[in-house]
């Protein structure tokens, strides 16, 4: 099934949704009855393919078990809740688990290992974060204490938690962390552009032999075929016992000689002009698409016909009219070879895709080569083979003469009217029937040729994606270039991170693109529009460009500026099915032991489609549409998966819940905000930021130096 959205305004990205989905759900899918090592590790992944929700809400399920007492499913834990939120953000669950961690800190040695190192270190953000005053400062100390905590994190956690941070130590931070994400990301483009393509090649299915059934000959004509055998038989026996008792001897030889000749020149010609017309009719019927599609009900023809159909175009790229000419039966014929023995899935998750390319491609070669329509030349029908059988007819006929000739007086005329009739009983339908099956059994062997031809292209076309990039890879890649955008053009138009309170990035498609997912993953595509808000004391800063995933290139810029009380309104339109909520809500947790609560009960909302716009005074306005996910959901999924995942991958998710708050607001936003943070409490968290490890990066001379331990 092909969806698409639509989008309006100068700068409304869309997002539209077919391609192919990578079925490996070991990767990101963890089952309720799995061990809780197993959801961590899947956990884990989720986290770095940049899935921070569904990360959170997995390594919820692992705090309350006992492997939640270990300090790194806490760390990740906060990790990920803290990605993309303020302290503001936060909620009573996610306290209690801030609260757990700073109890496990303050119990544990200071050289307890790495991973309580880590979550002192993330501590000691989260302890100076609420430090920040109403104007978003900090003191020198504890702005520089800030970046060393921060920057004693692993790389790909600093990008999830810049939130946290203010004061000149966040210019640093910034500046340092953007100049590492460029050297990562300039060490690795080559190879990026090398394998990126390959993650939107689908998993090849493999081939199929297509054959197509033996004709069956008529009971009829079998009979007639059979009995007229007997015949003849019976008529050439009954003439030789007249003709050796009673008849001419040399008439008995020349008759014969001439009837061995008739019947190679006569029944022979016609059953291989039968056998040459089928063959002809045959390959001329699968060049001309000449296939009964009527007798083929399917409700995903027309998307398989168009999906075949771009295979062709993609690889026929000169004269377009004329390839789509010469290819339109092949393409007609493809598609019913493919519904017929293959999952219409297959075709519509791009999986027979390499199959469609390498039949165009073999096509191309033969059109070039010119023997495209060599079998017509082969097969055609030839004069000397239709005066070869009028020739033998007239040799059986004058056989035929001779020997009857050579009966002796009063011989009985049977055998030789038996020998007639079988001879006419034979030739015509039974002979035309055994050409046919003849044809058929050629184009049973050129099937088998055909499908081992296609069994090496789909093993070396295997070979060619064995390197295929992995979803975290790409979520790698993609994240680097927004950090890299992000960071030009702040640096281009002299804004300080310090001045930036919050950050909303949209990466959403730009067409033409393609699309791709692993099961229970996001939309990856090739191509996307970039979008940043910088909301700054001086009003939303609005930043875009298309972004070529295959080589990292950013082009295209535009910007704007809006005060906040410019935003007018937004509107917000969803087809979704909230369920009756019920004892096993997903996400109904108790409190346990470990201390750790879990998140209110909520219904389960089943989103299909959603749609949100934001107008401006001026009348101009930013969409993003989402719907239509069924073409790219796997069968295992929940309905609601793509959706839900396209929304916090795209950003648009985070995007809606900001700028509601700006709208809502108006030119108030940046007060009412700073209030938020400020009033922002944080229970049991300690008065002093946790000390940093011995291990951590020199502190300034003003702030208090490690406890001994």
């Amino acid at each position: 099934m092909t969806t698409s959205a639509a989008s309006h305004g100068d700068y409304s990205p869309t997002i539209q949704q077919n391609g192919t989905v990578h079925g490996d759900t070991n990767i990101y899918y963890a089952s309720p009855d799995d061990t809780p090592e197993r959801k961590y590790e899947v956990a884990l992944r989720r986290l770095d393919a940049g899935m921070t929700r569904f990360a959170e809400e997995l390594l919820a399920e692992v705090l309350r078990t006992g492997r939640g007492g270990n300090p790194d499913v806490l760390y990740h834990y906060l990790v990920a809740a803290l990605s993309e939120r303020s302290l503001a953000d936060l909620d009573s669950w996610h306290h209690q688990a801030l609260a757990t961690a700073h109890q496990m800190i303050s119990t544990s040695p200071g050289t307890a290992g790495e991973d309580l190192s880590r979550l002192r270190n993330l501590m000691a953000l989260v302890a100076l974060a609420s430090r920040v005053n109403d104007h978003g400062q900090l003191s020198a100390a504890d702005s520089e204490r800030m970046r060393q905590a921060y920057q004693c994190l692993p790389l790909e956690h600093q990008r999830a938690l810049d939130t946290l941070l203010a004061g000149p130590g966040k210019d640093t931070a910034a500046r340092e962390y953007a100049n590492q994400v460029r050297a990562r990301r300039g060490a690795d483009i080559v190879n990026r552009t090398q394998r990126v393509w390959k993650f939107f090649e689908a998993d090849p299915a493999p081939p199929r032999e297509v054959r197509r059934p033996l004709p069956v000959i008529a009971p009829a004509v079998r009979a007639a075929g059979i009995g007229g055998a007997a015949l003849l038989v019976l008529g050439l026996v009954g003439l030789l016992v007249q003709i050796s008792t009673a008849g001419d001897a040399g008439a008995l030889a020349g008759g014969l000689i001439l009837a061995a000749a008739g019947a190679a020149l006569g029944p022979g010609t016609s059953w291989r002009r039968a056998r040459d017309r089928e063959l002809l009719c045959l390959r001329q019927a699968r060049l001309d698409g000449s296939v009964k599609l009527s007798d083929l009900f399917s409700k995903d023809l027309h998307s398989v016909l168009n999906a075949t159909g771009a295979a062709f175009d993609e690889v026929g790229r000169g004269d377009h009219a004329a390839w789509q000419k010469l290819t339109a039966g092949l393409r007609t014929t493809l598609a019913y070879e493919f519904l017929t023995a293959y999952e219409p899935d297959d075709v519509l998750q791009g999986r027979l895709t390499w199959l469609a390319r390498w039949h165009a491609r073999q096509t191309l070669e033969q059109a070039q080569a010119g023997t495209l329509l060599e079998f017509q030349e082969t097969y055609r029908e030839r004069p000397g083979l239709k005066r070869a059988g009028r020739a033998g007819i007239a040799l059986l006929v004058i056989a035929a003469l001779i020997l009857y000739g050579a009966l002796g007086p009063g011989a009985s005329a049977l055998p030789w009217l038996a020998a007639v009739t079988g001879t006419v009983l034979i030739w015509r339908p039974f002979l035309t029937a055994l050409g046919r099956q003849s044809a058929h059994q050629v184009a049973g062997r050129w099937s088998i040729e055909r499908f081992a031809a296609e069994q090496a292209e789909w093993e070396r076309w295997s070979g060619v994606l064995r390197d295929r990039p992995t979803d975290a890879e790409i979520a790698a890649w993609l994240a680097d270039d927004i950090d890299v955008f992000k960071a030009d053009i702040m640096e281009e138009r002299g804004i300080r991170p310090s001045e930036v309170l919050y950050t909303v990035e949209l990466a959403t498609a730009d067409a033409p693109t393609r699309r791709a997912r692993q099961a229970y993953g996001p939309i990856r595509y090739s191509r996307y529009l970039l979008t940043i808000f910088l909301l700054t004391p001086s009003g939303l800063r609005q930043f875009q460009a298309h972004l070529d995933l295959g080589n990292g290139e950013i082009e295209g810029e535009q910007r704007r500026s809006v005060p906040y009380g410019a935003l007018r309104e937004v509107q917000v339109e969803q087809r979704s099915v909230r369920l009756p909520q019920t004892a096993a809500i997903p996400g109904q947790y108790a409190v346990e032991p470990a201390g750790v609560a879990g998140p209110a009960i909520t219904s389960d909302v089943v989103i299909s489609h959603r749609r949100f716009v934001i107008r401006l005074d001026s009348g101009g306005t930013f969409e993003i549409e989402l719907g239509g996910f069924e073409g790219l959901q796997a069968g295992s999924e929940p309905k609601d998966m793509v959706a839900r995942l396209a929304l916090e991958a795209t950003g648009a998710e985070a995007a809606l819940h900001v700028l509601e708050t700006v709208v809502v607001d108006g030119a108030e936003w940046l007060t009412k905000e700073q209030a938020r943070r400020r009033h922002a409490a944080i229970d049991d968290l300690p008065s002093e930021p946790p000390a940093l490890p011995p291990d951590s990066p020199e502190l300034p001379p003003d702030s208090p130096a490690p406890p001994a331990h």
